[in-house]
């Protein structure tokens, strides 16, 4: 009898704490569920996944369109639609391959360090006025260039710590790259804040609700666009890969999900910028 009370009083209190758990649980995503779906979908990692599908279908039809052929299209018909899904999960069932080499904790969290600084720049872009993850006011456009500023180490780590030369020497191409298209980008950024008249990010997109600034500072513009396109490695500023003479530049010793953290890191400090 007396151990039937014990049992009896212990499920009363583990029903009792796991009710409490459960109103709090309510209670803090009924208050936080703007940041919440803010973090998760937009611009959070939902967002950020389906726009990096996009953008690799978008590209890989594009220079297919360039080298006058059709692109990939194993998977989804001709259009090819599927077929980045199906790249998508070739990399997350790929074995994923440690060299002996290096040291596997840094060697595993840099590939992931290369997709989460960019992505951590993503809080501080307004997508409306009342749709900003974090608004730090005038800080937000230095703030932001900061944080971009960092994100080209990461490659350059990444090489280091895969202790391979085809990586540590694309590594340093990455450096020599992005030095040359920091310096213009920032220009660029700074003629817009100018324009603006502030450097928070909310006020410089309502001050282009009449026009945008791309049109009076087209020049700029243009400079802007091959900075990123320097900035995330695309063609034809790739050279950090340089497949004949690299290898696969700083990514060659990445597999399976490590080297699909390192190719969404591309698109993730495309969508960025």
């Amino acid at each position: 009898m007396i151990y039937t009370n014990i049992a009896l009083g212990t499920a009363s209190r583990t029903g009792q704490t796991l009710a409490g758990i459960m109103a709090w649980m309510i209670e803090f995503l009924t208050v936080n569920s703007k940041p919440i779906l803010q973090v998760l979908v937009l611009p959070g990692l939902a967002f950020t996944l389906v726009f990096a599908l996009v953008a690799v279908w978008f590209e890989r039809k594009f220079l297919a369109r360039a080298m006058l052929r059709v692109g990939p299209y194993y998977c989804g018909g001709r259009a090819g639609v599927l077929q980045v899904f199906a790249d998508f999960i070739k990399l997350f069932l790929k074995e994923m391959i440690i060299p002996d080499s290096v040291n596997w904790l840094f060697f595993a969290l840099m590939p992931i360090m290369v997709s989460f600084v960019p992505g951590l720049a993503l809080i501080l872009i307004p997508f409306d006025a009342n749709w900003v993850l974090w608004d730090i006011g005038s800080l937000g456009l230095p703030m932001f260039l900061a944080i971009m500023g960092i994100a080209p180490l990461m490659p350059i780590f990444a090489g280091w710590v895969s202790n391979n030369k085809y990586s540590f020497i694309g590594a340093w191409r990455v450096a020599y790259m992005y030095i040359s298209g920091e310096i213009p980008i920032v220009i660029c950024a700074a003629a817009v804040a100018i324009m603006a008249g502030s450097f928070n990010l909310v006020k410089i997109v309502e001050a282009q609700s009449n026009m945008i600034f791309a049109i009076p500072q087209f020049i700029g513009f243009i400079v802007f666009f091959i900075g990123v396109l320097i900035e995330s490695e695309r063609t034809p500023f790739d050279l950090p890969v340089a497949e004949t003479e690299l290898v696969f530049g700083w990514r060659t010793e990445f597999s399976g999900i490590l080297f699909g953290f390192t190719m969404m890191a591309e698109y993730v400090m495309l969508q960025a910028w």
